[in-house]
């Protein structure tokens, strides 16, 4: 699975157009994530995304190992690797790692 969404900004004096990614977000959904509920970090993330209009600013995508397996569902934002996410602190670690990244 992997969804690219990006946000185009034109470039109207050289005619053409720049793609620009403002927050590269990946769940990790191996075994050890899957188990924990990383499927459902995924829903509530699109959910996110769309309830904030950011479907455009970001580049959603998965990965199968980052790294973190004892701590739960791991995610990565840009370079930032984020262990034991839950639905109880998704929207935390959302304000945190894209909302206060792309406001």
């Amino acid at each position: 699975m992997l969804v690219n969404l990006r946000q185009h900004c034109s470039g109207a004096s050289a005619g053409f157009n720049n793609e620009v990614v403002i927050v590269k977000i990946y769940v990790c959904v191996g075994s050890s994530c899957h188990l924990r509920g990383s499927y459902e970090i995924v829903s509530l993330l699109k959910q996110k995304l769309a309830e904030n209009k950011l479907e455009d600013e970001i580049n959603l995508g998965a990965a199968f190992c980052l790294g973190k397996c004892t701590e739960g569902v791991t995610m990565k934002f840009n370079d930032e690797v984020v262990g034991g996410v839950t639905k109880d602190n998704f929207d935390e670690v959302f304000n945190k790692y894209v909302l206060s990244r792309t406001v």
